[in-house]
């Protein structure tokens, strides 16, 4: 994302790879459900990108993932509580999660 908004020509050489990058990445992330919470907001950062980018279809495709991502991983059942699924939260992760939850909820909505 940065290298769209950079007035550099060299930088908007990178756009591109970066993507590609960002996707296979993504793919990664999902699949070995490594850091959930990451794997989200990367989600909806990139379909913040391709909406910006005008790639409309792509980008509600990726804010879709997003959102199923969040719901897989119960972050719409969050109602101020430090326990859930089995364990204890501390007081920072149940903020990420709120977070994330309001940044996919925002996105969609």
């Amino acid at each position: 994302m940065g290298c769209y908004f950079a007035r550099s020509p060299s930088l908007h050489e990178l756009e591109k790879t970066l993507l590609n990058s960002t996707w296979e990445e993504l793919a990664y992330s999902v699949e070995e459900n490594n850091r959930p919470l990451d794997c989200i907001r990367a989600a909806n950062l990139t379909a913040f990108y391709l909406f910006y980018k005008g790639c409309y279809k792509e980008a509600y495709d990726q804010a879709s993932r997003g959102a199923r991502l969040a719901l897989f991983h119960g972050l719409h059942m969050i109602h101020n509580v430090v326990r859930w699924q089995g364990g204890e939260r501390d007081g920072i992760e149940v903020g990420e999660r709120v977070h994330t939850w309001w940044q996919v909820s925002h996105f969609i909505s």
